[in-house]
């Protein structure tokens, strides 16, 4: 079932579904409090789970799906969830911003190995004419 081409709505919606992401992830390490968390520690990890932070991650998750079930609903999936790598791009230059992550010239050819993959996914796909 293909959706109409997407308009300006549609790939603002994309976006609003990586600032989601992207959001909760950063709100999940910040819960983390920047220490290993284990399986066997499980009053550390539920004092993780219910902190403020950790919450605030879930419910952008929760918002993030109700969102993406719109952008779905309007967009091919072959062309919403390629767009959606460009969420991987924005975790690593927050996580270098925000928590000081190192980079280095491999992740640098991995952001570029994304964003040609997603040059090459999102290219529109020519009708077959009939004979």
């Amino acid at each position: 079932m293909a959706a109409q081409a997407p308009g300006p709505i549609d790939f603002a919606l994309v976006g609003l579904g990586m600032v989601l992401n992207v959001g909760a992830q950063v709100a999940l390490k910040y819960a983390s409090g920047g220490h290993p968390l284990s399986i066997g520690e499980p009053a550390a990890l539920l004092r993780t789970l219910l902190s403020p932070l950790a919450l605030l991650a879930m419910a952008l998750y929760a918002a993030s799906v109700v969102n993406w079930i719109v952008v779905l609903s309007r967009m091919d999936l072959g062309l919403a969830y390629p767009l959606m790598a460009l969420s991987y791009i924005l975790t690593f230059v927050l996580g270098m911003w925000c928590f000081h992550e190192p980079w280095s010239w491999t992740r640098l050819a991995g952001v570029m190995v994304i964003i040609l993959g997603i040059a090459l996914l999102t290219r529109p796909v020519p009708t077959p004419t009939a004979p």
